[in-house]
């Protein structure tokens, strides 16, 4: 009796378990990354990856306020660790790392970003996890006479 619940409770477990692990990914394990509102990413099958994380790291970039942006260093580099859900949203995990005027700016650009149809593995849509890096170059401006 016992071997019966015993192996019944291994099944479930292990179809509880198998289940969660495919709804969750990694970019390099999809078949089709997620489609913005805002901006669209090309399609190709030649560097898709870095193309996703490029068309990312610039919409923050660009969407930081000019007020905001003094606030971020250019000698570090900052990464953003980035989740989306089944439902469609998009979140910050990493938000600790960052200051409380970064924090707002980094949130009211998150607010700005939606997602028109999310990520997809073997035909299922699936919450992934990646990172972005945000490098911030500030250039000099020189003023022509």
């Amino acid at each position: 009796m016992f071997k019966k619940i015993y192996i019944i409770f291994l099944f479930t477990f292990n179809f509880i378990f198998s289940q969660e692990s495919i709804k969750s990914s990694h970019l390099s394990e999809l078949d089709e990354f997620p489609i913005f509102d805002q901006f669209e990413i090309p399609k190709s099958k030649k560097n898709s990856t870095l193309l996703f994380q490029a068309k990312l790291q610039q919409f923050f970039i660009t969407n930081i306020g000019s007020k905001s942006l003094i606030y971020f260093k250019e000698d570090p580099s900052y990464v953003l660790h980035l989740k989306t859900t089944l439902d469609g949203s998009i979140k910050i995990n990493n938000l600790s790392e960052f200051t409380n005027v970064q924090k707002e700016a980094l949130e009211k650009v998150l607010e700005k970003l939606s997602i028109k149809k999310g990520a997809q593995k073997n035909g299922q849509d699936v919450a992934i996890e990646f990172s972005i890096p945000l490098q911030i170059k500030f250039t000099e401006i020189k003023t022509i006479n």
